[in-house]
């Protein structure tokens, strides 16, 4: 730890107690504390050892004794006494030798108690006394003085020698003296006279003294043992009290190391200052909470020192801002001299904005130590619960007053409260409603069982689930509810709380019941008006196609050419017809559009090569009416705009017609281009008579034709009006901007568009048929299944005129079938409408034989809607030619088709 104090300075309450005051000495305990048991035990294990020891020496020394004796005594005593003693002698010395040994493999083993092997060397000790004893009954001579003198001499030594070998244990220290000299005494006193006498009682006297001896010499050996008893205790004493103070110094080691980790580990930063003010002890999270460099509080700085540091960072805010106002005074007064003592707690902001409570707490001896701790989640907390509080009193007040029923739920769904609406809306109140389940309070015969179900899986799954459900309340009623619930989680991720709001929409959901049933009525209302216009097309383009089909060929016909006076009877049949047929157009076009039948295809269409190609397409009529037409400006480099071509197409053509028609003779129609950022615009200019306001205003009205119907000019009224509809299909529009006398200008809006990255515009139901085959031309066999047989007249005598090309018409489609298996044409034009099978499934026959699957199959129908020709485009139909047929389109496809090369006619030219 960064730290400059030692860890003695840390206040540890252990360290006070212990470590702070003078360790006293150990207490050396006196020999005469020594406690006597232990002082026996010591004794007995001193004994055992010294009669281990003195073992040998003395055995050692009682055989040389005994071989001196055997010596002095060979021709003093009888031979037959000396060897009864000798072999006594010998016995002894063989029993101490054998009780010995035992005695040291017993004391190795602890085998046996110290006690048993103590007497045992006792009794040893006692044999060998018995058996120098016998020496003076069996050796002794009463006529002999000298070896009287010699024996007592030797028995004398031998008792003092044994007396001072084992003068530690009195007991067999006299039991040898007695045993040696009382045999000896008693023999000198028995023999009568006056020296043996005396003698004798000096042999006894010396017992007694031995003894006394003896017993002096055993408190000299116990005093001996005590005193080292009491050296060894104290020296265990002095041990133990060293190993103490070691384990409290490790111990102490140990918790300064642990004391050091806690503080470092701490999340509250401290500081210790000593009496002087000056820096003891600190930790590093003080260090990061003050923002303070360690090695500045490394450098034990005084508490001044520490202020000031603070205070030139910018520690305490501006004004000591970052201060709580109770301890901003404070400060205040401190740094400026008056060292009044400190709040003891206070709040203060770092600079980081964390919130800091410090605390003060004095030491006896004027220290003191100060704890720093980061409370800015505490204070977060605080400030969100009283947010949360504030927004729940709110939430409550809302679901107190809202007309929607609000239901809180525990986490078994049962209830807990509802608020005043709930009541209202079911009529069921608190008191009722509580402990119960929803759905057990509202569940009724109409209520939907699936969908609860579906809403408990999506309340699972999603933690929220909303659905509309048919529920009966308390009075018998039922209404529609629409229900949402949202589950509320603890923090230990347990759902405790379903929160469930429902709203009546039973109003609703009856008109939402009528909007469904006149959308069903008017979706069926629109599938009979567009079945009526498919069917008014088939219809009024049957006969149209006869009338102008016979009308062309009546004026065409070089063969036998017409009057010039029927001829223009014809030519004004054709010029009605082709006025008809356009009308029938718009009509069924505006028609469409107003039911939202009209289908566009929005593609990028280069506006250059359109504009030219209606200015060619009207030039003629300007021409006839010697007006004068002008494309300015609008070239290829006129770019790309947003639009279905054939109806942008149907629409210039439509306002370019118009500026021609009522244009006055003599005068001009000019074409104009304009583009900004997003939109490209087309000005169509007239010199005509111009619109007045209330004429503006009607103008795009349908069959509108503002005065003009008993004008030489022919129309409906519905150009216009279809074209501003065909532009908002498109997202663009048109605006008009005329005078009276001055002429009228139209300006087309349409949304600028890129040019696109695939081939050049093809329109999608006229594509490009294979070119004609570059040798001569062969016999095309064209077999025609047409059940009308005016039609098939019409077509009959379109084609006898064309070279090469050789017609079949067959009235019944499945006469057809059996011609095309028969001999397969080239092409074959095919009518939708037929008796018994129509022509889709005619198609589907032809590609499933193999004999007739690559022929191409053209339909030829009266059917003109949009949506009857790309169902016959998807059904496979190679093209598609609409009635009143044109004849152009018509030879071109009998031109393109694949002839039989050398085929020569194999039938009637007719059949069926």
């Amino acid at each position: 730890m960064a730290t400059a104090p030692t860890l003695a300075a840390f206040p540890m309450k252990w360290y006070w107690a212990n470590a702070s005051r003078p360790m006293s000495a150990p207490a050396v305990p006196a020999a005469a504390s020594v406690d006597a048991e232990r002082v026996e035990a010591a004794l007995l294990r001193e004994r055992l050892h010294l009669y281990d020891t003195n073992r040998w020496p003395a055995i050692a020394s009682q055989s040389a004794v005994a071989l001196l004796v055997v010596g002095a005594f060979w021709r003093a005593a009888s031979a037959s006494a000396l060897a009864v003693w000798l072999g006594v002698v010998v016995l002894s010395v063989c029993v101490r030798i054998v009780v010995g040994a035992r005695l040291r493999r017993a004391q190795l083993s602890r085998a046996l108690p110290q006690r048993r092997l103590l007497w045992a060397a006792r009794l040893a000790v006692a044999g060998s006394g018995a058996a120098w004893g016998a020496a003076g009954v069996l050796l002794y001579s009463s006529s002999d003085l000298q070896s009287q003198t010699l024996l007592a001499f030797v028995l004398a030594g031998v008792a003092a020698g044994s007396l001072s070998m084992t003068a530690f244990d009195l007991s067999a220290a006299f039991a040898f003296v007695v045993l040696t000299l009382t045999p000896l005494g008693l023999r000198m006193i028995a023999a009568g006279g006056s020296a043996d006498t005396t003698m004798g009682l000096m042999a006894l006297l010396f017992v007694a003294l031995l003894g006394l001896s003896g017993r002096r010499g055993q408190q000299q050996v116990r005093e001996m043992v005590i005193a080292r008893e009491a050296e060894k205790l104290r020296a265990e004493s002095l041990l133990d009290h060293q190993q103490q103070l070691q384990r409290i110094s490790d111990e102490l080691l140990h918790k300064s190391e642990a004391l050091a980790v806690t503080l470092d580990s701490m999340d509250q930063g401290m500081l210790s200052l000593d009496e002087a003010g000056q820096t003891q002890f600190f930790n590093r999270r003080l260090a990061d909470l003050l923002d303070i460099p360690e090695s500045f509080l490394a450098s034990r700085p005084t508490m001044d020192e520490i202020a000031r540091y603070q205070l030139e960072h910018g520690h305490f805010g501006q004004d000591f801002m970052l201060a709580e106002p109770q301890a901003r005074s404070s400060l205040r007064r401190w740094f400026s001299g008056d060292r009044q003592p400190l709040p003891q707690t206070y709040l203060r902001r770092t600079r980081r904005g964390t919130m800091l409570e410090v605390k003060t707490r004095f030491l006896p001896g004027a220290g003191l130590v100060r704890t720093f701790s980061d409370v800015t989640a505490f204070f977060d907390a605080r400030e969100r619960l009283l947010a949360s509080q504030a927004e729940e009193s709110k939430l409550a007040l809302v679901a107190a007053h809202t007309d929607n029923a609000v239901a809180i739920t525990d986490a078994d769904d049962r209830i807990e409260w509802v608020n005043a609406a709930f009541t209202r809306l079911t009529g069921h109140a608190l008191e009722q409603a509580a402990g119960r389940r929803i759905a057990e309070l509202l569940r009724g015969d109409q209520t939907d069982i699936d969908a609860l179900q579906r809403m408990d899986a999506q309340l699972r799954s999603e933690r929220k689930a909303s659905a509309e459900l048919r529920y009966q309340l308390k009075d018998g009623r039922t209404l529609w509810l629409a229900i949402e619930t949202h589950v509320v989680m603890g923090p230990d991720g347990a759902v405790r709380h379903h929160i469930s709001i429902a709203r009546d929409f039973s109003a609703r959901h009856a008109a939402e019941q009528a909007l469904r049933l006149a959308r069903d009525e008017a979706e069926r209302a629109s599938r009979a008006k567009s079945e009526f216009l498919s069917a008014m097309s088939h219809e009024l383009r049957t006969p149209m196609n006869a009338i102008l089909g016979f009308a062309q060929l009546l004026d065409t016909d070089a063969a036998r050419p017409l009057a010039e006076p029927h001829r223009a009877h014809v030519r004004h049949i054709l010029q009605a017809g082709t006025h008809l047929l356009a009308l029938i157009d718009d009509v069924l076009d505006l028609a469409r559009v107003e039911a939202g039948k009209q289908p566009i295809l929005l593609e990028p269409v280069a506006l250059g090569p359109l504009v030219r190609e209606c200015l060619d397409l009207v030039r003629p009529l300007a021409e006839q009416r010697q007006v004068c037409l002008e494309g300015a400006g609008v070239g290829d480099d006129a770019g790309w705009v947003a639009a279905d071509r054939t109806r942008l197409k149907q629409v210039l053509l439509n306002l370019l017609s118009n500026a021609i028609k009522y244009n006055r003779e003599g005068g001009a129609v000019r074409l104009g281009y304009g583009c900004g950022p997003a939109e490209t615009w087309l000005d169509i200019t007239d010199t005509g008579l111009g619109l007045g306001q209330e004429q503006r205003v009607r103008l795009f009205t349908a069959f509108e034709r503002l005065g003009a119907e008993d004008g030489p000019i022919q129309g409906a009224g519905i150009g216009l009006a279809l074209s501003k509809r065909m532009l908002e299909l498109m997202a663009g529009r048109i605006e008009v901007d005329s005078e009276v006398g001055t002429g009228s200008t139209f300006r087309v809006w349409l949304r600028r568009d890129e040019a696109p990255v695939h081939a050049p515009y093809q329109h999608p139901l006229l594509p490009a048929l294979p070119a004609e085959p570059d040798t001569a031309p062969a016999t095309r066999r064209v077999l025609y299944i047409e059940d009308n047989p005016v039609n098939a007249m019409l077509m009959e005598a379109v084609l006898e005129r064309v070279d090469g090309v050789r017609l079949v018409c067959a009235t019944l489609p499945e006469v057809g079938l059996e011609l095309a298996q028969a001999d397969p044409p080239d092409l074959v034009l095919l009518d939708i409408q037929l008796p018994g099978i129509d022509g889709f499934e005619v198609l589907r026959r032809l590609r499933a034989s193999p004999a007739t699957v690559a022929i191409p199959v053209v339909a030829v129908s009266a059917n003109a809607m949009r949506s009857d020709i790309e169902r016959a485009r998807a059904a496979g139909f190679d093209d598609y030619l609409t009635k009143p047929i044109d004849f152009e389109r018509l030879l071109a496809l009998v031109q393109r088709c694949g002839p039989s090369r050398g085929h020569a006619p194999t039938g009637p030219a007719s059949a069926g």
